[in-house]
């Protein structure tokens, strides 16, 4: 689901000689990726993953909806959480491994959209443990790493290159 203001989901072929189904990643905001315009995120690192991987698809999912790199914009389009919500729920449903790299906001993110941050990881977090207990169960909810405060790493902040991984860490949630 693509709109102008917010991405909801984005799901794509990565290997059509995939031997396994969907990889889903969980980061903190859309980018402006489409269907038919890919970015480093996109690409470099989710792309890359679900190749090496042997993953056939790929689907994109956020904790905040908003296109924007700003905070501010995450918190004012907060219209968007209960759609992104229900998204995720389906998404996760149809995976058949989560990767989790939201990452964590960097100090300078102060008051509200730190508040945000940590109102929408503990949304997640539950709506994960409820929706995706099929992944749960096998151990395939993972992460490239987890940051010292408990959240997965993002995927451009892992000690590794995509095409170098073999294997991500199961993520406790």
């Amino acid at each position: 689901m693509l709109g102008g203001r917010f991405r909801y989901r984005l799901r794509f072929q990565v290997n059509p000689q995939g031997r396994k189904g969907r990889i889903g990643i969980i980061g903190l905001n859309p980018s402006f990726a489409t269907k038919s315009f890919s970015d480093q995120t996109v690409d470099f690192f989710g792309a890359a993953i679900a190749y090496r991987l042997g993953y056939e698809e790929l689907e994109i999912l956020n904790i905040f909806p908003t296109r924007s790199s700003r905070p501010k914009a995450w918190v004012a389009g907060s219209g968007g959480l209960l759609v992104n919500d229900k998204c995720i729920a389906e998404a996760v449903g149809e995976l058949d491994l989560l990767v989790v790299a939201w990452g964590s906001l960097p100090r300078a993110f102060t008051g509200g959209a730190r508040e945000a941050f940590r109102g929408r990881v503990d949304s997640i977090r539950s709506l994960l443990r409820e929706r995706a207990e099929h992944l749960i169960e096998m151990d395939m909810v993972r992460a490239v790493g987890v940051n010292a405060d408990g959240n997965p790493r993002h995927l451009s902040m892992a000690n590794v290159l995509p095409g170098e991984i073999d294997d991500l860490d199961v993520y406790p949630l």
